[in-house]
C-alpha cells in the first residue's frame, strides 16, 4: 500500500511543499525528539516510527503577519527552509538560507544554518554574514560550529568586530548540561584582541552555571607573558567572591576604551582584586601596585 502523501501551498506569503509517509503528529514528534536530546528540563521524546518526509519552504512576504504580531520584525523575502527526516537512520537534517532580517532597527544579513541530527551524533553550523546594530556597531563573519556527541557539545565561535582596527574573536571549547538547572562550560585555548593587543585564554578552566550564579575555576587570560587568573563566584551572595590575580596586567589597554589622546596610561598592574555581589549591588576591594604611569 502506497502511503506517500504530498502537500503543496502557494500564496503571496509562503510557498511550501511537503511529501513522504508522514503525519502532522509525526512531524512534531521528529522535531521534539531532537530538541529533547539537548534540553534536560523536558522529558525524552521518542522519534516517530515508520515515517519519512521531505519539506521545502520559501518565505516570500511576511509583512501581513509581522505587522500584526511582531511589528519590529522584517524578514527578507526568498528565505528558504529545507529538510528531511528518515526513521531508518533516526536522522533529521535541516538547512536554512536567508538574505537576512531586521529586528528593532538591528540588521542581520546572509543567515545560513545547517543541522544534521542523528541518534548519538549531531552537528550544527550557523553563519551570519554581518550584523549592524542600530547604534552603528558592526560585526562581520560571525560563525558558530557545534558538534554534539550524546550529552556533550563541542563548540567553535569566531567573528570580527568592525571597529577602528577590526577586532577579532576565536573561541572553542565544550559544554555540558548537568541537569535541568545547571550547566558546565570549558574554554579551550582561544584568542581575541582589544586594540592592538592580542589576548589568549588558556586551557584547563571550568565554568559552572546554576540557579545560584556562576562558578569560575582556573580561567587564565594571557597577554605577552602577562596574566590574569580568575577564580570564584559571580552571584548576589555577599559571602561569595570573585578573585582576580593580576600579574603584570598592562594599563595601556585603558587607552583603547578612553579613546582620547589627552590622557594616556602605561605601566603594569600587580596584585589582587576581590569582587562580590556582582549580580546584586557590586562591591570590590583591591590591593594592587602599579609600576609606573
Amino acid at each position: 500500500l502506497d502511503t506517500n502523501r504530498y502537500l503543496e501551498v502557494r500564496s503571496n506569503i509562503v510557498d511550501a511543499n511537503l511529501s513522504g509517509d508522514y503525519s502532522f503528529k509525526g512531524i512534531q514528534q521528529a522535531f521534539a525528539s531532537q530538541i529533547s536530546k539537548f534540553v534536560k528540563s523536558t522529558d525524552p521524546v521518542s522519534p516517530p516510527e515508520d515515517e519519512d518526509f521531505i519539506f521545502d519552504i520559501t518565505i516570500k512576504n511576511t509583512l501581513l503577519i509581522t505587522e500584526l504580531l511582531i511589528p519590529e520584525l522584517t524578514v527578507e523575502p526568498q528565505s528558504k527552509l529545507k529538510g528531511t527526516y528518515s526513521h531508518k537512520e533516526g536522522s533529521l537534517d535541516v538547512v536554512l538560507n536567508s538574505p537576512g532580517f531586521i529586528y528593532n532597527k538591528n540588521q542581520v544579513r546572509n543567515v545560513f544554518l545547517e543541522y544534521e541530527g542523528g541518534v548519538e551524533k549531531s552537528s550544527l553550523e550557523f553563519d551570519v554574514g554581518g550584523i549592524l546594530f542600530k547604534n552603528g556597531v558592526a560585526i562581520d563573519s560571525l560563525a558558530l560550529d557545534n558538534f554534539f556527541y550524546n550529552d556533550t557539545l563541542l563548540y567553535s565561535l569566531s567573528g570580527i568586530l568592525r571597529d577602528s582596527i577590526d577586532s577579532y574573536l576565536e573561541f572553542n571549547g565544550y559544554a555540558l548540561q548537568l541537569d535541568s538547572t545547571s550547566f558546565e562550560f570549558g574554554i579551550n585555548e582561544s584568542g581575541f584582541n582589544i586594540g592592538f593587543q592580542e589576548f589568549k585564554i588558556l586551557n584547563d578552566n571550568r565554568i559552572l552555571v546554576d540557579t545560584g550564579g556562576i562558578h569560575v575555576e582556573d580561567l587564565v587570560i594571557a597577554n605577552e607573558g602577562r596574566k590574569i587568573y580568575i577564580n570564584g563566584n559571580i552571584s548576589d551572595n555577599p559571602n561569595e567572591v570573585l578573585r582576580l590575580n593580576l600579574r603584570g596586567f598592562g594599563m595601556n589597554i585603558t587607552n583603547y576604551f578612553i579613546g582620547s589622546t589627552a590622557a594616556r596610561f602605561k605601566g603594569k598592574l600587580y596584585g589582587d582584586v576581590i569582587l562580590t555581589e556582582l549580580l546584586g549591588e557590586p562591591k570590590f576591594a583591591a590591593n594592587v601596585n602599579i609600576d609606573s604611569l
